[in-house]
């Protein structure tokens, strides 16, 4: 009897969350839109598209440098590090 309480209660807490989920996406949406909308603001944003593209290149060069640790050789090695200072 409980555990059908429970989970009646915790499907109506789940629908609950989503539904103010969505409506708090929709309200914020709302208000960006009409904040950016209002003369002033949209104009004082400075034009970052240059900075994004730079740095999404600069990410995207990373990820394909880095090395991950399943591929790295040395990293398999149990190398004895401050660990085996301590062993008696």
């Amino acid at each position: 009897m409980f555990a059908h309480a429970k989970d009646a209660m915790i499907k109506q807490l789940r629908y609950l969350m989503s539904e103010v989920l969505k409506e708090l996406k929709s309200t914020m949406k709302e208000s960006i839109v009409l904040s950016l909308e209002t003369y002033g603001v949209s104009q004082s944003l400075p034009d970052v598209s240059k900075e994004l593209w730079m740095v999404t290149n600069y990410y995207n060069e990373l990820k394909r440098k880095t090395v991950s640790p399943d591929d790295d050789a040395t990293l398999r090695r149990d190398s004895p590090g401050q660990a085996a200072a301590v062993r008696p």
